[in-house]
């Protein structure tokens, strides 16, 4: 690779990446803009780039399977509290929370708490909300998916 090239690499790895990334990682995120800005260009070469890019792709996996854990053991963890029941016939009842803003726009939700999350979060929409419970029967893979998460993430910790 030409100079231009190893600038370009560069700053395509530094627009891939959320500065979240580099957090830890400050050394690799002033050698990237100090390419960017050409300088220390002479002393770094594609293969240095390419590991570079692969060690920040293997930490952004490694931070997204860390959140997308931490959601499902929070959201398992609001179901429990939610104590969604079991009704006469054994099915799982899933109840699911149903909202409107001020254009009548309706918003379904899993879980209290997420729910009024969001109206606080979003307090310009909604004026005096109206929240309503419903039973959503007669979904089997929701039920599935719902129970799977309840017995696999429930008050999991986060992997570090």
């Amino acid at each position: 690779m030409d100079k231009q090239e190893i600038i370009n690499y560069a700053k395509r790895l530094l627009e891939k990446y959320t500065i979240s990334t580099f957090s830890n990682d400050i050394a690799i995120l002033e050698l990237l803009n100090k390419i960017v800005n050409e300088k220390n260009v002479e002393t770094v070469n594609e293969a240095i780039l390419k590991s570079i890019e692969e060690y920040l792709d293997n930490k952004t996996e490694e931070q997204n399977i860390n959140s997308d854990r931490e959601f499902l053991s929070e959201l398992a963890d609001n179901l429990e509290l939610q104590k969604i029941r079991k009704s006469d016939y054994n099915d799982f009842k899933v109840i699911v929370f149903k909202i409107k803003d001020i254009d009548n726009n309706e918003y379904i939700f899993l879980t209290r708490k997420y729910l009024n999350k969001y109206v606080q979060l979003h307090k310009k929409i909604f004026n005096n909300p109206t929240i309503m419970e419903l039973e959503f029967k007669n979904n089997p893979e929701l039920n599935k998916l719902l129970d799977i998460i309840k017995r696999n993430f429930k008050t999991m910790k986060r992997l570090d």
